[in-house]
């Protein structure tokens, strides 16, 4: 599993704690807090629902790193991974919420987070289409609607961003089918992708067809695709 430690313009670390969902208690973000007083400088909130505890000496990383692990944190995933799952409050909190986000978020986070891809997967949950996670930009985006939860895939942000396609609508009460979902998409991907594609890229290359039936579990790899993208990584 890719770990994140950004190295900073003076030579200083940058440590990443994994936090599921943006969503911390107060015991916690003190103990956070502690750790940044103790080796670093400052904390930075990212706009991906992450903190990263700035100006860690090189030589105190590892002293850093294992004060965060006895505290209850591991360290944040980085590079071609499924990053960390970008998740707003939802029903739970939120009285725009349609869906329920956080414990879906939180399942998504700890069986895909860390895995090694082509490139980065971002997954973004929202309880309703305002898409406060920018839903429709993540590689993988969901939100709430009245009936359950739309899927999309294909988004992405950055200097040539991509509005997400819609994929399929799975009702409230079988919400657990999402991380089935997840997992086809992400299996689909895995299989034809070429080495600098995401997954918006590998659609607008093949269509959205094949990633369809792929959620129907009618098919993993397509020979024909999978041979192109050999040959796209190899470009």
């Amino acid at each position: 599993m890719a770990r994140w430690e950004k190295v900073q313009n003076d030579g200083r670390i940058g440590i990443v704690p994994d936090i599921k969902v943006g969503m911390l208690t107060p015991g916690e973000l003190a103990a956070i807090t502690e750790v940044a007083r103790r080796f670093g400088e400052r904390i930075h909130l990212t706009a991906g629902q992450r903190l990263i505890i700035l100006g860690v000496p090189p030589e105190r990383v590892e002293e850093a790193k294992n004060a965060l692990q006895a505290a209850g944190f591991g360290v944040g995933t980085s590079g071609a991974v499924v990053r960390n799952v970008r998740a707003c409050p939802g029903k739970e909190y939120c009285k725009n919420g349609l869906q329920p986000t956080l414990d879906l978020g939180r399942q998504l986070h700890e069986r895909f987070t860390g895995w090694e891809l082509q490139r980065p997967v971002k997954i973004g949950i929202s309880g309703c289409p305002n898409s406060c996670s920018e839903a429709r930009t993540r590689d993988i985006g969901i939100y709430g609607v009245p009936s359950g939860y739309k899927v999309f895939i294909g988004g992405k942000g950055g200097m040539k961003p991509m509005d997400g396609r819609p994929l399929k609508i799975v009702k409230a009460d079988r919400a657990p089918e999402l991380v089935d979902v997840v997992q086809k998409v992400l299996d689909f991907y895995t299989a034809n992708a070429g080495k600098r594609e995401r997954i918006g890229d590998l659609v607008a290359r093949i269509g959205f067809e094949p990633f369809q039936e792929a959620v129907k579990g009618r098919v993993v790899m397509v020979p024909a695709i999978a041979a192109e993208a050999k040959a796209v990584g190899e470009a």
